[in-house]
């Protein structure tokens, strides 16, 4: 009915997945898997000798102090950065292809966070926290997110539950 598929791993109490947007041809494609506290991100690809089996391999571990947001990993749209949200916390990690080095976003939040979403050009990071947009503007160079300086948050009159 949906065509072909393939185990590819069994993982316990998995909350979510969310795939990394795909990039070239010969990158791997990397998968965040959302357990309660923490994310675990795996590369795929497949094995030499059948292309119908993929080989499946952890490349960080991220854990968090509080549980992760129903839909807590929002990948960057160009590259393999993942934005991890708690209702406390965001961290984006740059680097899921070695370790899980991050940067904790700078936001006082006047809520709990509800979500996130980077702009096509992945090059701002909007949060939702309350009844507040947050933005941010993304340097892929030195890998660190600064507030928007013209309008580093923006109110609106209700709760906001997804962007």
């Amino acid at each position: 009915m949906f065509g072909d598929s393939t185990v590819i791993g069994q993982l316990d109490h998995v909350c979510g997945v969310s795939w990394a947007p795909p990039r070239t041809a010969d990158t791997l494609a990397l998968l965040a898997v959302q357990h309660n506290k923490h994310v675990t991100v795996w590369q795929l690809c497949p094995r030499t000798s059948e292309t119908s089996k993929w080989f499946m391999s952890q490349t960080c571990e991220i854990k968090q102090s509080f549980p992760v947001l129903p839909q807590g990993c929002v990948w960057h749209p160009k590259s393999a950065v993942l934005t991890v949200l708690t209702a406390q916390d965001v961290s984006v990690f740059h680097n899921v292809h070695r370790d899980s080095s991050q940067v904790k976003v700078d936001i006082n939040p006047q809520g709990l966070i509800h979500c996130a979403c980077w702009t096509q050009d992945g090059q701002r990071l909007v949060v939702v926290a309350g009844s507040s947009l947050h933005s941010y503007i993304w340097d892929s160079v030195q890998k660190t997110l600064h507030r928007c300086a013209f309008c580093p948050v923006f109110d609106v009159d209700s709760c906001v539950r997804a962007v």
